[in-house]
């Protein structure tokens, strides 16, 4: 009788193994983080395609311009993976230069897909440098207008010279803020409308840090910054000298030893 209470029962294991079977894979909760985060910058480059050509003509929308870029910078850093966020940033200069280069599919097809697909590697320049900036914690009110407009003077310059798509040209109507255009040309123009960007995006940075410190326990439903983790080995620092410091106290002193001695 004990033999056979202590045996497996064949049923029972078949019904387990079917209810094993059956029942639904849940996907762990890191893989849904990084999903929804590849999702989030995909959607935050897609409104930065959006947002710059309607500030372009024929739309001309030209507020648009002032905070385009910020959706798209963003994404720089809330991107799972340094190969994901310069990815999507890729993606989309890809589809901002298919949508404003439309117009030479009536003219040749292989030329307007070789020129999206060149214009959009300065996008993804920008992007490797900008995300790097960003891991530094520079100022992007000073290094978005400084990338941008130096890449918009190599794109003008290196051939095939392409001087299209300034960001100065969404302001070609506003006479009273190109004026600075007689002295610094339109690169000043560009580099004004890049540096509000830039401090848009410091703006939002900074509201995500501080939402992220306002989180209780120190666990924040966003998605991690690198801003928002300590340097590396500064917690193994901080854990030594803590272990030190508690050593410290517990071990009695030399004046206390040797009254113990004496005694």
């Amino acid at each position: 009788m004990a033999k056979n209470r202590h045996m497996l029962n064949p049923a029972k294991v078949k019904r387990d193994a079917k209810a094993i079977r059956s029942r639904p894979e849940r996907r762990p909760v890191a893989a849904r983080l990084r999903l929804s985060r590849r999702l989030t910058a995909m959607l935050l480059g897609a409104l930065t395609v959006a947002l710059l050509s309607l500030s372009f003509p024929p739309v001309g929308a030209w507020p648009l311009a002032y905070v385009a870029l910020v959706p798209w910078a963003l994404a720089l850093i809330l991107a799972p993976t340094r190969r994901w966020a310069l990815l999507s940033a890729w993606l989309a200069g890809l589809a901002f230069w298919a949508v404003s280069l439309y117009w030479l599919t009536w003219i040749t097809f292989v030329g307007y897909a070789a020129g999206i697909l060149y214009l959009s590697v300065y996008w993804l320049l920008a992007a490797a440098i900008l995300r790097a900036a960003m891991r530094r914690r520079w100022p992007l009110w000073l290094v978005l207008p400084v990338v941008w407009v130096t890449l918009e003077f190599l794109r003008s310059r290196v051939p095939p010279a392409f001087p299209w798509f300034f960001l100065a040209h969404t302001q070609y109507a506003q006479t009273r803020l190109i004026q600075i255009a007689d002295v610094t040309g339109q690169y000043g123009v560009s580099f004004f409308v890049a540096m509000v960007n830039g401090a848009g995006v410091d703006l939002a940075v900074g509201l995500l840090s501080a939402e992220r410190r306002a989180g209780s326990g120190g666990a924040s439903a966003g998605p991690p910054l690198p801003w928002a983790s300590p340097p590396r080995g500064c917690c193994s620092t901080a854990r030594g000298s803590s272990a030190a410091i508690r050593s410290r106290r517990d071990r009695p002193s030399g004046l206390s030893r040797g009254r113990s001695r004496s005694r």
